[in-house]
């Protein structure tokens, strides 16, 4: 059985492990606003704080199945940076 990304409607392996870091990335921010020029100007500025914070700037253009464990935890810990939760 193949589970669906509800975001993308791509298979999740698809949608996860074989597409880049920033199309991942991308995707997932999008979901938080309604798109448009500005929306899309702060995505990317999210985007590479979140690569900077977490040391992901060399790895972005890899897709997600080919980083080591210790990437992807940083990967997820890169999601809650982008999504910029109160503390």
């Amino acid at each position: 059985m193949t589970a669906t990304d509800p975001l993308t409607g791509r298979t999740l392996d698809q949608s996860h492990d074989r597409c880049n870091l920033d199309d991942h990335a991308h995707d997932a921010a999008e979901h938080d606003g309604a798109g448009g020029p500005s929306h899309d100007a702060e995505i990317a500025r999210r985007i590479d704080v979140a690569a900077a914070k977490t040391g992901l700037e060399p790895v972005l253009d890899q897709t997600i199945e080919t980083l080591s464990k210790g990437y992807k935890r940083r990967v997820g810990v890169a999601q809650a940076i982008l999504h910029d939760p109160p503390v």
